[in-house]
């Protein structure tokens, strides 16, 4: 199995991969995306974690925003079809 690793998202070209894999994983139109600005302000106080390869490509995230006290609502996973 290839190798990759998870971390939280710190920079917007990783958001912007996030994008790619929901158009490819779910061949989901314009408008169902979430946007690179809502994504960036969850990652302030909520969970968005990048998964990448070897290459640091991005191939997989998840999405959740948070539930208080202590939870985090999942809202979206996903990888890319390959992975």
């Amino acid at each position: 199995m290839d190798k990759f690793s998870i971390r939280p998202v710190t920079t917007m070209e990783e958001i912007h991969g996030i994008v790619e894999i929901q158009r490819q994983a779910w061949n989901m139109p314009e408008l169902e995306i979430v946007a690179t600005f809502e994504m960036k302000a969850v990652s302030d106080f909520g969970v968005v974690l990048i998964a990448v390869d070897e290459k640091d490509k991005p191939i997989g995230f998840i999405y959740a925003l948070p539930q208080f006290p202590n939870y985090h609502y999942s809202h979206m996973m996903a990888t890319l079809p390959e992975w």
